[in-house]
């Protein structure tokens, strides 16, 4: 317990103490004294004052915490080389073409046919025999084969790749104190007792 509170504890019972005597005192007014009245007092009592203070108290102390910032990557689209240029030598094969020719086997010609006629007759005739032509194909050589100089260009592909472009970092962030405010009695005059003459 605080000394305020064992002080205004103090006055109090020594206030009830007193009241007996008090009363005693003021009833010498409303009866006739059995003695001469020399002095009279009365008793006063000061109660103690309190003032109602406000103050800032911490509720949350302050605090950090550290933050990871992840890496930054952008893509980017290059051309990647896929095969060289070359240059070589080819050989060309010799080009045919088949091509259909008509060739007699067997010349035209004459010969004489004897026949009878519906009379008994004979009769010579002269009967001309046709070719006999037959189709054959061959192959005709349309150019002799060579050594050709062939070149062929590089080959290219577009491809996409990350690339970074910022690190991964960290950073500390600070959080301030949080303070609440909190109400007081606080005691400005503490009470008292004390006599006041009032007659006499």
């Amino acid at each position: 317990m605080s000394f305020v509170r064992l002080t205004s504890l103090a006055l109090a019972l020594a206030f009830v103490a007193l009241v007996p005597a008090d009363a005693d005192a003021t009833d010498l007014f409303h009866r006739r004294p059995s003695g001469k009245i020399t002095a009279c007092t009365r008793q006063v009592v000061q109660p103690a004052q309190y003032q109602l203070v406000a103050r800032q108290v911490l509720a949350t102390p302050g605090w950090s915490e550290t933050r990871v910032e992840p890496a930054v990557y952008s893509e980017r689209t290059e051309r990647v080389l896929v095969a060289s240029a070359q240059s070589g030598w080819v050989a060309r094969a010799p080009v045919y073409r088949t091509v259909t020719v008509h060739e007699v086997i067997r010349p035209a010609y004459r010969k004489w046919r004897t026949k009878v006629d519906e009379a008994g007759n004979m009769i010579r005739c002269e009967v001309v025999v046709p070719a006999e032509v037959a189709a054959v194909q061959s192959r005709v050589l349309v150019s002799t084969g060579k050594r050709v100089k062939v070149h062929q260009p590089a080959v290219y592909r577009t491809v996409s790749r990350p690339v970074l472009v910022r690190s991964a970092r960290t950073h500390v962030v600070r959080h301030a104190p949080i303070y609440r405010t909190i109400h007081e009695r606080l005691l400005v005059r503490p009470g008292s007792v004390s006599w006041v003459k009032i007659c006499g």
